[in-house]
């Protein structure tokens, strides 16, 4: 068998197997996400609204910061809002992610993308899922390939991240980057900026300030765009 087939098994939706009887769940027991005394419902959105402090003690223990304001445009999270955006990225976008994520000047290259990737980032979406509906889709050639490359590079970079302790430090960057990196700084050593002028996109790159206020305004970096930032 090849990696491919391999890999296909792997990401097949299982069967849902019945137990003969209810099985307290440990997360009943820890009161993480499921309604105490319950053994069969998982929280569902109005739970958390109507349990807010216990949300926001799991936001703060994953280190997630609630204060950053809310962007304008987004899309609705959770895993059927994932689910959607999904389906539409495999069924009218993926033929033409190869193109696009290869061009950088291409004008409507922010049609293409798939958008998932707060979805990914939050554990809304299962880049397993996500390998299968590409696949299933039809789609060949350089834009399933494409697309395949850029998950699995992304899905590793979250393994190193949880793995490696100093996976944020400059030491741990591979020494060809760090090279890129030392020349684009001679480069462009006369240029510095206050956080407050990053944070608003007020450098002196156009290209640049256009994919922050991206960031800011829609919450998304799309495609290549992000390699520039």
């Amino acid at each position: 068998e090849s990696w491919m087939d391999i890999f296909s098994d792997f990401v097949k939706p299982r069967q849902q197997v019945k137990l003969s009887r209810s099985v307290p769940s440990s997360m009943e027991k820890l009161d993480c996400g499921y309604i105490p005394g319950s053994r069969d419902r998982e929280w569902n959105p109005g739970d958390w609204l109507q349990n807010s402090d216990r949300l926001q003690e799991i936001l703060n223990e994953n280190g997630v910061d609630s204060e950053v304001s809310v962007v304008t445009s987004a899309y609705r999270g959770g895993e059927s809002g994932g689910r959607k955006l999904l389906g539409i990225f495999v069924t009218r976008k993926l033929d033409a992610y190869g193109y696009a994520s290869e061009n950088y000047g291409e004008t409507k290259r922010g049609e293409y993308g798939s958008l998932l990737s707060p979805y990914l980032n939050f554990g809304f979406t299962s880049p397993s899922e996500v390998v299968w509906r590409s696949m299933e889709s039809g789609a060949k050639g350089r834009s399933l390939d494409a697309f395949l490359e850029k998950l699995a590079l992304r899905d590793f970079a979250y393994v190193r991240s949880a793995l490696e302790p100093n996976y944020g430090s400059y030491e741990t960057i591979e020494e060809s980057e760090r090279e890129a990196i030392e020349r684009i700084k001679v480069k462009d050593e006369d240029r510095t900026y206050s956080d407050e002028e990053w944070a608003n996109a007020r450098t002196h790159d156009d290209v640049w300030n256009s994919i922050q206020r991206e960031l800011l305004l829609r919450g998304r970096s799309i495609l290549n765009d992000r390699n520039i930032w």
